[in-house]
């Protein structure tokens, strides 16, 4: 999961956040938008959802 610097850096906008497919068997790792909530590219079955969305900060 996240640490808090890493959230602190997400938001202030420094970094991008790098999520994983939530798709057990996809091993897509990627950078994506603060806002982020889509299809994985790779399998289509999983999502690439931002910390940022999953804590319902967004």
């Amino acid at each position: 999961m996240i640490d808090l610097n890493e959230l602190e850096r997400i938001v202030i906008g420094d970094e991008l956040p790098v999520v994983e497919c939530t798709n057990d068997k996809c091993d897509n790792v990627q950078t994506v938008e603060s806002d982020a909530d889509y299809p994985c590219p790779e399998c289509g079955k999983g999502r690439l959802t931002s910390p940022l969305r999953i804590l319902g900060m967004i």
